[in-house]
């Protein structure tokens, strides 16, 4: 039995090495290898690939699970070479046996890292497999009601003018030490990206936003001291890289919408440059009180105002209980007024998270706080002025 399974994993081994050009090839080499060996061929698959034993019945089980799963993870174009990648996806994502894809192989990873679910270039996953995963991700807490995971946008600054500068070697260069640091920054259950061009991207489960900004403030800091070849060339004199944050669900409770959360706070750290938004500290001391007074709200195109119910309230946002529902990333205008508050003001937000229970809809809204004309108006929202 050593011997026939020793033979059958040396075979297994040369048929995953020569499995350059078509995976459909490799499935069906390996089906027939099941033919004349047994089932036993799919358990010593797994065993080859992963270093994990089954059994020949649960190997079956998966090896069936994963076959008809390559169309709906891979591209089309790259279907022909998705089979290892489809197999890292169900593995983790799927049947959630593995933590992290170094468990496989050196050999068998190479060929993974050159498939349509990574990026050639830096080595980390693509846009593509970061999407699907984080759709994923959503779904899987909405049926199981899961912990709060955090998403963070990346780019770096002036990239083009390093490029322009330095060469594009320079600039791919500069590319993987970015993603070096990054790799490094985060666990071994986070996701790095390289979202597209000079952009990353990381999925973070299990995570605040306050988590995620104590991560992505490491990588900012980090990217700032490191060395790259030619910065100088640059206006700054130094290659840097900024980042915005979203939370799940407390942002958006979509992967669309909270990627567009992410990539609005990317933009307001872009307008200054070398920042996270929102920055972990700001937010830690940012957390709302528990305070119920009335509030008005409209549509920005509406001139009927309706009462609210404030729930918590800070200088950054506030729950609002209502009987009207927004979408996610709608506009929103609040009217604060004696004497339900210190103060006459009125403001707009931007509705970040909505929550229905029975008949009253539980608004998570963000002010845009540029509208706030003095520290008097911010006043009406610091916690000592609340009337209760």
């Amino acid at each position: 039995m050593y011997q026939e399974n020793t033979s059958l994993a040396h075979n297994l081994s040369g048929l995953l090495r020569e499995s350059t050009s078509d995976d459909w090839a490799l499935i069906e080499a390996i089906d027939t290898l099941a033919s004349t060996h047994g089932d036993d061929v799919y358990d010593e698959f797994f065993y080859v690939l992963i270093r994990k034993r089954f059994g020949a019945e649960t190997a079956v089980m998966h090896w069936k699970s994963i076959i008809p799963l390559i169309s709906s993870v891979i591209a089309p174009p790259y279907v022909h070479k998705g089979f290892l990648p489809t197999v890292l996806h169900y593995m983790q994502r799927e049947a959630v046996i593995l933590s992290n894809p170094r468990f496989f192989e050196a050999d068998y990873f190479d060929n993974i890292q050159r498939s349509s679910i990574t990026d050639g270039l830096t080595g980390l996953y693509n846009q593509t497999f970061f999407k699907i995963t984080l759709t994923k991700m959503i779904q899987q807490a909405r049926r199981h009601e899961m912990s709060p995971f955090a998403i963070v946008l990346l780019d770096l600054d002036h990239f083009k003018q390093y490029n322009d500068a330095c060469g594009h070697l320079a600039g791919d260069h500069a590319l993987k030490q970015v993603a070096s640091i990054i790799q490094q920054s985060i666990r071994e259950s986070d996701i790095a990206v390289r979202y597209g061009g000079e952009e990353f991207a990381i999925l973070l489960p299990q995570a605040t936003r306050i988590y995620a900004a104590n991560v992505a403030e490491p990588i900012r800091q980090a990217i700032e001291a490191a060395l790259f070849v030619g910065q100088e060339h640059l206006p700054s004199r130094n290659l840097t890289i900024s980042g915005g944050i979203a939370e799940y669900p407390l942002d958006a409770v979509d992967a669309e919408a909270l990627i567009q959360i992410a990539d609005d706070e990317l933009y307001k750290a872009k307008s200054r440059r070398n920042c996270i938004y929102p920055a972990g500290e700001e937010r830690r001391n940012g957390f709302r009180s528990p305070v119920r007074s009335l509030v008005e709200f409209a549509e920005p195109v509406d001139k009927n105002f309706r009462p609210g119910m404030t729930y918590d309230i800070n200088e950054y946002g506030m729950s609002l209980g209502c009987d009207v529902s927004f979408m996610v990333g709608s506009e929103v205008t609040l009217r604060f007024y004696r004497p339900f508050w210190n103060g006459d003001v009125l403001l707009s937000g931007t509705v970040r998270q909505v929550r229905k229970s029975g008949e009253l809809n539980y608004i998570g809204i963000e002010f845009n706080r540029n509208e706030l004309e003095s520290d008097t108006d911010l006043s009406i929202f610091c916690h000592t002025h609340y009337r209760k």
